[in-house]
């Protein structure tokens, strides 16, 4: 039998149902009505019909009336008697029916505190279940993503390590480093407060490092609510609350401004990174990225490459760092060697046996040596020639000291050589200098004559009858050839002149006047 309310399948003689509690209507055995109590009836004599009509009775004085008959009053009594004698089925259906009674209204109270019974458990079982497909939403882990700001940051380069502290929804704290991908992407976390701080930087490519922020950003993970779930238990929630109208854009002090996106994933905030001067990048910063590559599984042989290019630019940008800064110091020297020359030109010099007021003489700044500073070569044109005509100057700490003095002329040559000579009666002498840390120092020398060595000395020979100087001077005799102090002979002395008077850069003298001094010296 089905039942008319809930349609569950019940035993045919249910007066309830067990699942929902309707009565059912009653079948045929349940259908018959109780019985009515009989009335007492008067005798009827044997063979005569209950429907006959009764003759009336004859009267009778009372005392004809036999002892023995039944009066009509005293016929309840007598019924009684016969009553007892009869089956008691009529009160035992009574009973019965008083008994059925009793329990179909204890089956329908049975079948109603059984229905109670199990719509109370029904709903504690989906509250346990609810709960519990709520605290598994509240503890499941929450992809986080950042927003890189790096100029000059690509795929090709090596995660951000980024250490992430805080406290999760149960207060449990969290301190863990996760490595950020370029796209942002490179950890989850549950539902809580944290901070994110990046601890090194990237290695790259490029070799350029990066400065490692010393502000930590903030950002939040809701705790998804009740208002999470559906009807039906299941999750509601993509992400955070509200998470696809969210801003993600961050705050003023770099915290997320929302943890929501429209995707599900948690914003983390902006990681904003600056790009290191190569010069900055220290061994300690290159090691320190590149462990932290290795750590984030970053390939350990481009790893390594990165870290050699990070190196490399360090040494690159010391190396120019160096040279710029002595680039300077030079331009600053050569700057105040020629404030030093301008006043000292306006000066008197002590040439030879006299004072000499060097505004009447001429005078040529030249670099001899190529350092970006400056000598001075000054000529004097009243110099007697034993005073000898030309003397040359350096600027070395803060002060003009002299050089060399010259006999008839000098030449300053592209290789940095300078050649001193001087002419007496019927003889030529040349000496080649170079300047070394400041001092001339001889590396090649001729002494020669108009007249044979054997004329001066008895038993001389010369080197050559006809000897022409690299330097521009012509002899007939050439008595002695020297190279770095020791006598040589003229193939040898050649070949080494030869590299020392290139090409001469002797500068034109000028009169030390006040404008050439200014056009010149500055």
């Amino acid at each position: 039998m089905i039942c008319p309310n809930c349609k569950a399948e019940i035993s045919d003689d249910a007066i309830f149902c067990p699942k929902c509690g309707q009565k059912i209507a009653c079948s045929a055995e349940h259908d018959e009505p109780p019985a009515e109590a009989t009335s007492v009836m008067p005798h009827v004599p044997e063979g005569q019909s209950g429907e006959q009509d009764m003759p009336d009775a004859p009267e009778m004085s009372a005392d004809a009336v036999d002892e023995t008959q039944v009066f009509p009053e005293e016929a309840p009594q007598a019924d009684a008697a016969k009553e007892s004698k009869r089956p008691r089925s009529s009160k035992k259906k009574v009973v019965a029916l008083v008994l059925v009674g009793i329990l179909v209204a204890g089956g329908a109270a049975g079948g109603a505190w059984y229905y109670h019974e199990q719509q109370i458990e029904q709903q504690r079982k989906q509250e346990e279940e609810r709960a519990a497909a709520l605290d598994a939403l509240r503890h499941q882990d929450h992809a986080v993503t950042f927003t890189i700001q790096a100029d000059g940051y690509t795929a090709d380069d090596s995660p951000i390590p980024v250490e992430i502290t805080g406290t999760d929804l149960d207060g449990n704290a969290v301190d863990t480093t996760c490595y950020i991908a370029q796209d942002g992407t490179g950890t989850t976390l549950k539902s809580g407060s944290y901070k994110a701080s990046v601890v090194a930087s990237p290695l790259t490519k490029s070799g350029t490092l990066y400065a490692v922020p010393d502000t930590a950003i903030s950002f939040e993970i809701p705790v998804p609510d009740d208002e999470s779930l559906s009807a039906d238990g299941t999750s509601t929630d993509t992400g955070a609350s509200d998470a696809a109208d969210a801003d993600t854009s961050d705050s003023t002090d770099g915290s997320a401004s929302d943890a929501g996106s429209s995707d599900g994933t948690i914003a983390g905030g902006t990681l904003q990174l600056t790009q290191l001067d190569p010069i900055n990048q220290t061994s300690d910063m290159i090691d320190a990225a590149y462990q932290a590559a290795l750590a984030g599984g970053f390939d350990q042989a481009t790893a390594d490459t990165y870290r050699q290019a990070a190196t490399d630019a360090h040494t690159a940008a010391q190396k120019a760092k160096e040279e710029a800064e002595a680039q300077a110091a030079l331009q600053k020297k050569a700057q105040e060697a020629h404030a030093a020359y301008a006043a000292f030109l306006q000066g008197t010099y002590h040439w030879y046996t006299r004072d000499v007021s060097l505004d009447t003489c001429k005078f040529g700044p030249v670099d001899i040596d190529g350092d970006g500073v400056d000598e001075l070569l000054v000529w004097n044109p009243n110099a007697s020639h034993a005073d000898g005509y030309e003397r040359l100057f350096s600027y070395q700490d803060g002060q003009i000291v002299e050089l060399e003095v010259g006999g008839e002329a000098c030449h300053i040559f592209r290789s940095g050589a300078v050649l001193w000579y001087h002419v007496a009666q019927g003889s030529w002498a040349g000496r080649y200098y170079t300047l070394q840390n400041g001092s001339l120092v001889e590396v090649a020398s001729y002494d020669s004559s108009d007249l044979p060595a054997s004329h001066w000395k008895a038993g001389a020979t010369d080197i050559t009858d006809s000897f022409k100087d690299p330097g521009g001077e012509s002899m007939q005799y050439c008595e002695s050839l020297k190279v770095n102090g020791a006598d040589v002979d003229l193939n040898t002395y050649m070949a080494t002149v030869n590299k020392l008077a290139d090409e001469d850069i002797t500068p034109t003298l000028v009169d030390a006047t006040a404008e050439n001094r200014s056009k010149l010296l500055g």
